[in-house]
Formats: structure tokens, C-alpha cells, sequence
């Protein structure tokens, strides 16, 4: 770190304000596995704020370069050969993006509309995309600071997208909140419904007091203070705050069953971080305080040393089969899963695997099974010591049931585990009539629940494991504001797993690159 960073360290003298507790006292934390690690308690470093003109004064914590981690995204996207060379800018009366950004905007398909909001270039046209106006401000305040001294077409650029984005948000008015709604309309994600999502949300926090630093727009600030609102909407109330076990966290989803995404996660936490950097608002730091001190509780869960990577998220899906004795005789009528102490049913009709269903392969219309077996779609989660599941069973007659969980191996260019083979995970006798089967069983028996970060993001031809080096990346900068020996120890671990990448057979001969993807042409700005 330069000199010029350093002064903006300080070591804090006095006690940690912190904002009343938001841990729920029915929650209590389970040990995680590498509990018997002691820690010593960590060390907040408060960046210097020396008054009224320090909005005026550059950061040292580096400002986001959008990638290709941030979305997945679901929509059918258009060849690249019907992009137009700018993305259109020069028909939305924009001066043109940077040629360093090219491969990124080419693999998110970038297209401004006619107003400046920059969108997704679908095969069926232009949709304004939530997050994609985050990126162009970025874009268009970077070259307004570094190109615009004899010039304001920049920054009249990063204003006209900035409107458009505020033209596009909704007023939550109980949350005194702005949010940028996606929609299953627009199926530009893989989550059903109308929801705001946390990291595009935070995405916009600094980009618009960027804003009013440069303009001294009342407007933007207010806008900043509006979006940092909506990240503690409780996600039963329409946002993305949830309570674990550990403490409070923000999902970069709102899903009916938490996902718990680390670099989603950690990325709202920078950009609050970057926040209050720039405005000094404590009320961004208090919030982000809380979440780290989540993160770091949870750190362990996210460790799976068996393959040296990290895991993307702690949830996730796997089918389970039922073998009756009989056959025609039993049928799943209903099952419920178990994630961090919350049950929750099955919904009827459903085939997204992100949501309890029963499969219908093997039922007949009546819902018992046409022969033996049945099968359905769970939903567990690492967060939890055991995975707990119910299964709600109807018989003709008195049976046997056989209950096998779906198991596979990690294949470095997919995100979610195929299913390859059957494990065994309970025995029940049913009898007639209507009854419930309740069974745990161990996290040996599902060590791919929570998939571990993949290879399969490819952009200018070169797959890498983006997430995992984006876990370290945003731990180490998370660890410029919040010192803590956990955070020091799992960065240091997942460097040194990815020495050892290429001695695993899995990652042999696969041509992916393992070094890490962190950008560098912007390194004097950041």
C-alpha cells in the first residue's frame, strides 16, 4: 500500500459504535468445523474523514471494475454479431465506452436504448437490465476524472444515465427506499417474480455519491441514501435482509430458501464500505460492520479443502428417491425441508430446482407411483449440522420405503453437481393411510451441497475459477476497513489452494487458466 493510502488509515482509539443487534436471540450459532481455531478478536480501522471537504478527497479503497462474476445471466442473448460496434452509444447520443471494457461488454451483450440506459441485447431486442446502468456509471465518471478537464461530455454522460436509472427505479415508500425491480417478465434471471436484488442494489450506492461529489446534485445524494435503505428491507417484506443463525446478512437474491452467495455477499458489504468512505455516513458502516462480523462467524462453511476451493454459496438442490416394495401402492402426497431452522413445503407445479417440487417422473395422475419409485427435489443447505427432510407418504397398504439421496462428482465447468449415482440415507415402514417420515442425515452424504466455485466463466476464449479468486479479492479489501485473523487465515489458505490447481486430476488438460483474474489496466485509478 503507498504512502498517500497509509494517511488514510487510522487506529481506532475508542470504542466501536455499532447499531442495536439484529441477532435474533432464538437463533443460537452452531459450531462451525473449524471452530477449535482460535482467533483473536479483530481490529476496526475507520478511514479518516477530516471534515466538510473530504467527499472532495480520492479513496484509497479501489472502486469496482465490473466483470464477468457479477450476473448470471438467463436471457437468451443475441449473437455478438448483431451488437453495434459502440453498443449504440452514438445513436443514444453518448460518447463512446472504453476499448479496455470491449470483452465485457461484448459478453453482457451491451446495447443502449434510446434514453442512454445501457441494456441487454436479446434475440427479441433491447431490455434495460437492473445492474447495467451501475457499470456506465462507473465507465463515464472514470473518464470524465481522468479525460474531462477541457470537456463535461463525460460527465453529461454519467448524468443522463444516472436519470435514466433513477426514471426506472420505484419508490418504496415505507422504507423511505428506492430499488430497481426485476422482473420474470423481462427473464433476465433465473428467480422467479418482481424482487430487487442486493448486489445490484449496492452496486449503485457509490456511483451515485460519485455523482454528487462531481455535480453537487442534491439528487444523487439522496438517491445513495435511498438505495443504502432498501438493503435493510427483511427479505419477508419484499428486500434482501435476512437473519441467519450467525447474525444478520444481506442476499444478493431474495429466495424463499436463503442461498447465502459469498461473493455476491462480500461485494454489497465493499460497495457499503466504499460508501461510507466517500460520504461518512455511519449508518453504512454500522450495517456493513454487522454483516462482516456474519461473514466471518460463517467463514468455515465456505472451506472445502477436499478439492482446494472455496464454495460459490452453502444451499443448494439434489433429487431423492423413494423405493416402495409394492408396486401402485404408496405415492408422495407432500415433504418439507429443513434451512437454518426454517421448514419449508413443496409447491405444486413447480420445476425450478431452487424450489421444493415433487418430481414428476415415476407418479401417476392419482400421485401414487406407477410402479416403485418416486422422486423429488430438495432444498438443504450447509448452514445447517444436519439435513433434515419430511416426506408425506399415502398407502393402499402397509409398505417398505427405501430413501436414497442424489450424488455426483465436481465438474469444474458447471455450477450445480449432476446427479451420478444413489446413496442411502434411511429406511421406514409405512403403514396405511396417510403418514410422515421424518429423517436426518449427515453432510458426509452430501459434500457437494453448496457447490464449490467453478471454471466455466469464459471470456476472450480463457476460462478461470473467477468466484474463488473473487472470495480472496474482496476478503483482502474487506480487511482494509475490518482486521480480523479469519479473514487472514482464509486468505491466506485459498491463495495457497490455487498453487495447487494444476497438480489436481480434475483440473488437468481442462486449459483453464488459474491465475488470478483481478483487473489491472485501471490500477493508478484504484
Amino acid at each position: 500500500m503507498g504512502d498517500t493510502k497509509k494517511k488514510l488509515h487510522a487506529i481506532y482509539l475508542g470504542a466501536i459504535l455499532i447499531s442495536a443487534s439484529l441477532t435474533s436471540a432464538a437463533c443460537e450459532p452452531r459450531k462451525t468445523s473449524e471452530s477449535q481455531i482460535s482467533f483473536p478478536a479483530p481490529t476496526y480501522i475507520p478511514r479518516v474523514i477530516p471534515g466538510s471537504d473530504s467527499v472532495k478527497v480520492d479513496i484509497s479503497l479501489p472502486a469496482f471494475v465490473p466483470s464477468s462474476d457479477e450476473v448470471e445471466i438467463a436471457a437468451t442473448k443475441a449473437p455478438e454479431s448483431a451488437l453495434l460496434d459502440d453498443f449504440g452509444a452514438a445513436q443514444a447520443g453518448l460518447p463512446p465506452v472504453r476499448e479496455a471494457r470491449r470483452e465485457h461488454y461484448v459478453y453482457y451483450r451491451l446495447q443502449f436504448l434510446p434514453d442512454g440506459y445501457p441494456g441487454i441485447l436479446k434475440t427479441d431486442g433491447v431490455t434495460a437490465h437492473p445492474i447495467y446502468g451501475s457499470y456506465l456509471l462507473y465507465e463515464y465518471i472514470y473518464l470524465h476524472r481522468t479525460q474531462g478537464k477541457k470537456t463535461t461530455i463525460y460527465l453529461d454522460a454519467a448524468k443522463r444515465v444516472a436519470d435514466a436509472t433513477l426514471r426506472r427505479m420505484d419508490y418504496i415508500e415505507e422504507f423511505d427506499a428506492l430499488g430497481f425491480f426485476y422482473t420474470d417478465q423481462d427473464g433476465l434471471t433465473y428467480w422467479p417474480g418482481r424482487f430487487i436484488s442486493g448486489l445490484t442494489q449496492a452496486r449503485y450506492l457509490p456511483m451515485f455519491y460519485d455523482l454528487y461529489i462531481v455535480t453537487g446534485e442534491e439528487k444523487y445524494k439522496v438517491a445513495a441514501t435511498q438505495i443504502l435503505n432498501s438493503l435493510k428491507i427483511p427479505q419477508n417484506e419484499g428486500g434482501v435482509m435476512i437473519m441467519t443463525p450467525f447474525g444478520v446478512a444481506v442476499e444478493e437474491y431474495p429466495h424463499e430458501i436463503p442461498t447465502y452467495v459469498l461473493n455476491g455477499w462480500t461485494t454489497i458489504i465493499l460497495e457499503m464500505l466504499r460508501y461510507h468512505d466517500k460520504s461518512g455516513d455511519q449508518a453504512a458502516l454500522d450495517f456493513a460492520t454487522e454483516n462482516i462480523k456474519t461473514v466471518e462467524k460463517m467463514m468455515p462453511l465456505y472451506d472445502y479443502p477436499n478439492l482446494l476451493l472455496s464454495r460459490y454459496q452453502l444451499t443448494g438442490f439434489a433429487y431423492m428417491k423413494v423405493r416402495f416394495k409394492k408396486q401402485r401402492n404408496c405415492g408422495i402426497s407432500g415433504f418439507s425441508t429443513s434451512v437454518a431452522g426454517v421448514w419449508h413445503d413443496d409447491i405444486a407445479g413447480e420445476d425450478n430446482r431452487w424450489h421444493n417440487f415433487i418430481h414428476p417422473k415415476g407418479r401417476g395422475e392419482d400421485g401414487f407411483a406407477e410402479k416403485r419409485e418416486q422422486m423429488i427435489n430438495v432444498v438443504l443447505s450447509r448452514i445447517d449440522e444436519d439435513r433434515k427432510v419430511k416426506v408425506d407418504v399415502v398407502c393402499k397398504e402397509d409398505d417398505e420405503a427405501i430413501f436414497f439421496i442424489g450424488n455426483g462428482d465436481y465438474m469444474p465447468t458447471m455450477s450445480a453437481m449432476p446427479t451420478k449415482r444413489w446413496i442411502e440415507v434411511g429406511r421406514a415402514s409405512i403403514p396405511v393411510g396417510s403418514s410422515t417420515v421424518s429423517m436426518t442425515f449427515s453432510a458426509d452424504n452430501m459434500e457437494l451441497l453448496g457447490y464449490p466455485t467453478n471454471f466455466a466463466k469464459e471470456i476472450g476464449g480463457i476460462r478461470r475459477n473467477v468466484y474463488h479468486w473473487l472470495h480472496i479479492n474482496n476478503l483482502e479489501l474487506i480487511s482494509e476497513f475490518y482486521q480480523s485473523d479469519v479473514f487472514t487465515h482464509y486468505i491466506g489458505k485459498w491463495r495457497s489452494y490455487t498453487d495447487q490447481w494444476k497438480s489436481l486430476p480434475v483440473l488437468k488438460d481442462g486449459g483453464f487458466d488459474f491465475t488470478n483474474p483481478k483487473p489491472s489496466e485501471h490500477s493508478e485509478e484504484e
